[in-house]
């Protein structure tokens, strides 16, 4: 008896110091947990206005410039997931939010909702000057050709694979490329391409 009441002094102080140091852990009415993260480790940032968007591995956060204020979204918002290694955002000519997610998911915020777009591992996102979405994937290529549906592009297949994307003032697209990552020797530089009249144009540095 000695013993368990000695047991039960310990526990007692144990939870008791437990408390102490980091306090109580909160969740809601209905027994659900609330979701703290750490959203100081930025991925990528784009500008929306007054609007700064930062793509965190703890959720996106949306900081407005004006009143120093902040937003932050994470998986109970919508965000199809939370932590991965590379996490491209961008905003679209119609003021969308995208976030890709190395954990294979591509996200739209339009200023309302979060909707998961494809599953696909996005590396970088860019636009045309229309605002038709292109984006990297460790596979190839998405471009969201008519606003609706993506089509995929097997870059490997014609021998590269695609970092940055960057749209230009006439509607074309340009790709900092790289041979594929599993190609002999890994990846290497392999200049850009640009993406006019419905081909590819490699560029290196033989063309100046």
């Amino acid at each position: 008896i000695e013993r368990c009441c000695e047991m039960s002094f310990f526990l007692q102080m144990l939870v008791k110091t437990v408390l102490f140091l980091f306090g109580t852990v909160p969740c809601d009415a209905e027994g659900i947990w609330n979701v703290y993260t750490e959203a100081n480790n930025i991925r990528s940032i784009a500008v929306q206005g007054n609007y700064i968007w930062c793509n965190t591995t703890g959720g996106v956060v949306r900081w407005d410039r004006r009143d120093s204020t902040f937003v932050k979204y994470t998986t109970r918002e919508g965000l199809p997931e939370l932590i991965s290694t590379e996490e491209p955002i961008a905003v679209d000519p119609s003021v969308n939010v995208w976030v890709g997610k190395t954990g294979a998911h591509l996200a739209r915020f339009d200023g309302n909702s979060w909707k998961d777009m494809t599953q696909a591992q996005v590396l970088s996102i860019g636009f045309q000057n229309n605002g038709i979405l292109w984006a990297s994937t460790y596979q190839g290529m998405l471009h969201w050709y008519d606003g609706v549906r993506f089509q995929f592009i097997d870059t490997r297949a014609l021998g590269f694979d695609v970092g940055a994307i960057a749209g230009d003032r006439v509607g074309e697209m340009w790709f900092a490329c790289s041979a594929p990552r599993f190609s002999p020797g890994g990846p290497q530089g392999d200049g850009v391409r640009c993406y006019t009249g419905g081909n590819f144009i490699h560029y290196t540095i033989n063309d100046g």
